[in-house]
């Protein structure tokens, strides 16, 4: 019992806890990148199938750190999270991120999506300025190096913009979107995949430090400041705020599944079921000498048509509904931007079928998966895995889109893994408690079957010597004891 109180004090999020020591402590990982090479870029803009080449692994170290860091009322804490990328060259082996790819020009595109959004009856008249918004990347695809593609960004010149080229340079700034940021000192905005990962601040989380319920540990309560995700429609599945922020957990011992928010895609939480008991990824191997349970993400999350709240209304017929097929998932009304989010390798999707070179696959290493320490909930080992897609769609107004079939294009995915590397001691902490408690429970498990042994014994003593003996009943010695409930009756005692 003592041992169990321990555990559990342990794992509150307050000051002078194991579990607020590594709270502070940052985050380190790494963070792999692997793009899409389209191959035949010409035979591709005049309306040919994609060939594409997977290139990777641009692998950097990462660091996710927190700030604002304040006790609220309620049993809870909030803060805010920075992540810090930093390339790492001997692990990427031959590729650098001066490499030269070719892809599929995400920049214009999405200017053209919010064009056509913003001014649908003058969409012919983005023709005129995209030599001055992207005067060297007017292609449908692209060269460009892995670095301006993936963080540094590349240039869209809004200085010299006049009428409709300036109203779309300002309704990006006033309505951002995670891809396109202002370049400081500059009015010109610049694109890239991972801008809002390197060196960027979260929004606000607050979650719960499981004082009051344990097994609400790490739950989120408010994320930006709101109690549900308000880009999806109000009182449904998908605006829901459950699950946690992929840190702390509460002890998931006896449970199927977890809840999880995956800020990239703004989805209420993707369920985690559990699928095996383990030591690690794979299960001959050992970590701590600990059992592991692993959690993995269902693919039924990228079933629109079964969460029917992440369908778009249909802007000619407001009564249907555009669902995506399985296995991808419209993230327009979480950034803004015109992309689909699904497994790497987009794992039961036909989307892809008519891409030659990309290769799909079911295998579960391409899934976002959890390894947690059944009894503590504390996460050993966190992967993280998304695939972000565009679907190019035909526009007879636009010159570089009017030949082209319509189909989804994969651009790039990422892999983010999270190993505790400095919160071992933590986790050696909460394994020697956890041995202690077992060899407790067993040490009691023993005495109480030696103590029951012994009663059973006594018992069958005592009656076999009662049997013997003649039983006389004393009727009078019972009276006192009805007087007695009658008594208590009356007083009001029952």
């Amino acid at each position: 019992m003592a041992c169990r109180v321990r555990r559990k004090l342990l794992m509150l999020l307050n000051n002078g806890t194991k579990a607020m020591e590594a709270f502070y402590i940052p985050q380190t990982g790494v963070f792999e990148v692997y793009i899409f090479n389209i191959t035949n870029p010409e035979e591709f803009s005049e309306g040919g199938i994609a060939t594409v080449e997977e290139v990777g692994p641009y692998v950097y170290e990462q660091i996710k750190d927190k700030f604002d860091i304040e006790f609220t009322e309620g049993d809870t804490i909030s803060y805010r999270i920075a992540k810090h990328l930093y390339f790492n060259a001997n692990k990427s082996g031959i590729l650098t991120e001066s490499d030269v790819v070719t892809v599929l020009n995400a920049p214009l595109l999405v200017l053209a999506y919010l064009f056509e959004n913003e001014f649908p009856e003058d969409l012919s008249y983005f023709n005129t300025i995209i030599p001055d918004l992207l005067p060297e990347k007017q292609k449908l695809c692209i060269k460009v190096t892995v670095k301006d593609l993936l963080f540094d960004g590349i240039r869209i010149f809004c200085g010299k913009q006049r009428g409709h080229g300036i109203d779309i340079c300002d309704k990006v700034r006033k309505n951002p979107v995670p891809s396109i940021r202002q370049i400081p000192d500059s009015e010109d905005l610049a694109f890239s995949y991972f801008s809002s990962y390197n060196g960027s601040r979260s929004k606000l989380y607050k979650i719960k430090r499981g004082n009051e319920n344990i097994f609400e540990l790490g739950h989120i309560v408010e994320y930006d400041n709101q109690t549900f995700l308000s880009m999806w429609p109000n009182d449904s599945a998908c605006s829901d705020l459950k699950g946690t922020d992929w840190e702390f957990f509460p002890p998931p011992y006896g449970t199927n599944r977890i809840h999880l928010l995956f800020p990239e895609t703004c989805f209420y939480s993707i369920i985690l079921f559990h699928v095996r008991s383990l030591y690690a990824f794979h299960s001959d191997e050992e970590m701590f000498g600990m059992k592991l349970f692993g959690y993995f993400v269902s693919i039924h999350n990228f079933y629109a048509d079964e969460i029917k709240c992440m369908c778009k209304e249909d802007k000619h017929n407001r009564s249907a509904l555009l669902c995506t097929r399985p296995g991808v998932i419209d993230i327009e009304r979480c950034t803004g931007e015109p992309f689909f989010i699904s497994f790497p390798h987009a794992a039961y999707s036909d989307y892809f079928d008519d891409v030659i070179g990309y290769k799909e696959s079911t295998n579960d290493e391409y899934y976002s998966a959890i390894l947690l320490q059944p009894r503590s909930g504390f996460p050993v080992t966190i992967q993280k895995q998304l695939q972000t897609n565009i679907l190019l769609r035909k526009m007879d107004e636009l010159t570089i889109l009017k030949n082209i079939s319509e189909r989804m294009i994969p651009l790039v995915w990422f892999k983010e893994t999270i190993m505790e590397e400095r919160r071992y001691p933590h986790i050696e902490k909460v394994k020697v408690l956890i041995d202690h408690e077992m060899q407790i429970a067993t040490i009691c498990g023993i005495l109480i079957g030696f103590g029951i042994l012994l009663f059973l014994i006594a018992y069958f003593m005592h009656s076999t010597s009662q049997s013997k003996k003649e039983i006389h009943p004393k009727i009078h010695s019972v009276r006192p004891i009805f007087e007695l409930e009658r008594r208590t009756r009356i007083d009001g005692l029952y």
